[in-house]
C-alpha cells in the first residue's frame, strides 16, 4: 500500500482513536508502590505436584464451581451462568436452581448474577452471596430461592459492591465480606492491580434484618470462616497475602490481628479441615525466586496504570461493538479484554492448596507446578478426598488424601 493509500485510513480511524482515549480517562485507576514478600519453598511449603494428581469431574459441564457445600452426600455448587447445582451420588451434575435470569454465559454476570460463597446451616437450608445479587436462603428440595440482604441496600453509608463468601455463627448471624467499595466480581484483576483497601466484613441478621460492618480497610477481602468455638472469624485478606483474625468474643472481642502472613500467593476462600485446621485454596503460587509477571509490574506503577487503562478502554470499545452483533464469541472475547482475564492461558499461573493448623501454622501444601491444576479457589474436605472448587476452571477437581 502506498504512503497515500496509509494516509487515507486515518480518518476511519480517529472516531476509533477517540473512543479508545474516553474510555482511558473514564477509568479511576491509580495503583500504588506496592511489594509483598514472598515465602522460600520450604518446609511445609517444599516443592511437590500433589495437586496435578487431582481428577477434573465434570470437565466442559461445571463451569467456574466457585464454592462448594455437601448435605446427606450430595455436594452443591454455583456456576458462572449463573446456575446452583448439586453433584450427585450416582455421578450426575443437576440444576437446583438460579438467583438470577437466563443467560448467554458468564460475561453476562449482570443477567444471571454469580452465585460465590456456599454454606449449609444446621436446619440443611442453603445460603448463598451472589456477587450481582446479594445474600439469598435456598430450598434445595423445591429450588425456592428467599432474598434476605440486596446488594443495594445500604449498610453504613454504601451497598455492597461485591459480596464474595459467608460464614455462619450458632445464633444464626451471617458474616459477609464485602471485596471492594469500587470494584465489581468482573472487575477483580482491578482491585488486585489497585492494591484496593476499601473492603469490609458485614454482620447480618436475618431474624431481625439488621446489618452492621465489623471490619473496614481491608485489601481484597475473600474467603471468610469462623472457628470451630466460635470465638473468632478467619479472613483472607489477597492484597496482603495473609489471614486476618477478627475476635467475636473474650477479651479481645473486637480486635484483629494476624492469623498468618506472608503466605505464597493470594489466599481465596477458607475451609475447615478433618484435623481442626483449615484449608486454604490459592488460586496462584509462587514463590521469592519465580515471582509471576504481575508481580514485577507492581514495583512500576506508572506502566501498570497505562496498561490497565489501555485493557480497559480497548475492552469497553469491544463491548459497544458487541452489543450490535448476534456473535456470543465476541461478546465473550470481549469481556476477557475488559476483565483482563484473557491472561489466565497466557501466564504461568500454578495453583496451590494449603492446610494450616488451628494456629495458623501451614503443615503441608497440595503443588501443581505443572499447571494440571489451576486457579483453585475452594476446597472441601468429604469422604477421604479434597474437592477443589475454581472462579473459572470448567471442571470440579477430586483429589484423594492420603
Amino acid at each position: 500500500m502506498s504512503i497515500i493509500g496509509k494516509l487515507s485510513l486515518w480518518p476511519a480511524l480517529v472516531p476509533l482513536l477517540l473512543v479508545i482515549i474516553g474510555n482511558m480517562t473514564k477509568l479511576d485507576f491509580n495503583p500504588n508502590i506496592k511489594s509483598v514478600p514472598l515465602p522460600n519453598f520450604e518446609g511445609a511449603l517444599s516443592y511437590n505436584r500433589d495437586l496435578s494428581g487431582a481428577e477434573k469431574l465434570f470437565e466442559g459441564e461445571a463451569l467456574g464451581p466457585e464454592s462448594l457445600a455437601v448435605l446427606n452426600g450430595t455436594i452443591y455448587s454455583g456456576l458462572e451462568n449463573g446456575n446452583i447445582v448439586k453433584f450427585t451420588k450416582e455421578g450426575k451434575m443437576e440444576t437446583v436452581t438460579r438467583i438470577g435470569k437466563n443467560c448467554e454465559g458468564g460475561w453476562q454476570s449482570h443477567v444471571c448474577g454469580r452465585p460465590l460463597g456456599l454454606r449449609f446451616d444446621k436446619n440443611g437450608n442453603l445460603y448463598a452471596v451472589d456477587a450481582i445479587f446479594g445474600i439469598h436462603r435456598i430450598d434445595v428440595k423445591t429450588g425456592l430461592v428467599t432474598p434476605l440482604l440486596p446488594t443495594y441496600r445500604n449498610i453504613e453509608g454504601r451497598p455492597m459492591v461485591f459480596p464474595d463468601d459467608l460464614t455462619m455463627d450458632e445464633e444464626g448471624n451471617i458474616y459477609i465480606t464485602d471485596a471492594s467499595a469500587k470494584w465489581e466480581v468482573d472487575e477483580v484483576l482491578y482491585i488486585s492491580a489497585e492494591f484496593d483497601k476499601s473492603g469490609r466484613v458485614i454482620k447480618f441478621n436475618p431474624k431481625t434484618n439488621e446489618a452492621e460492618v465489623v471490619m473496614r480497610n481491608i485489601g481484597f477481602p475473600n474467603g471468610i470462616q469462623i472457628s470451630d468455638r466460635g470465638d473468632f472469624i478467619l479472613v483472607s485478606e489477597i492484597i496482603e497475602r495473609r489471614i486476618l483474625r477478627y475476635y467475636l468474643k473474650g477479651a479481645k472481642k473486637g480486635t484483629t490481628d494476624v492469623f498468618v502472613d506472608n503466605l505464597p500467593g493470594e489466599p481465596d476462600n477458607i475451609r475447615p479441615s478433618s484435623r481442626g485446621g483449615y484449608w486454604v485454596a490459592m488460586a496462584v503460587a509462587r514463590n521469592s525466586t519465580h515471582p509471576l509477571v504481575v508481580d514485577r509490574l507492581l514495583e512500576y506503577p506508572l506502566i501498570l496504570k497505562y496498561m490497565v487503562k489501555m485493557m480497559f478502554a480497548v475492552g469497553s470499545f469491544l463491548q459497544r461493538v458487541a452489543d450490535y452483533l448476534p456473535f456470543a464469541s465476541f461478546r465473550r472475547f470481549a469481556f476477557l479484554i475488559r476483565s483482563g482475564r484473557f491472561g489466565e492461558d497466557l501466564f504461568y499461573m500454578p495453583g496451590m492448596v494449603l492446610e494450616l493448623d488451628s494456629e495458623g501454622k501451614i503443615v503441608r501444601n497440595f503443588f501443581s507446578p505443572d499447571e494440571k491444576i489451576k486457579f483453585p479457589a475452594e476446597v472441601l474436605e468429604y469422604n477421604k478426598h479434597l474437592y477443589v472448587g475454581s472462579f473459572v476452571n470448567r471442571y470440579l477437581g477430586r483429589l484423594k488424601l492420603s
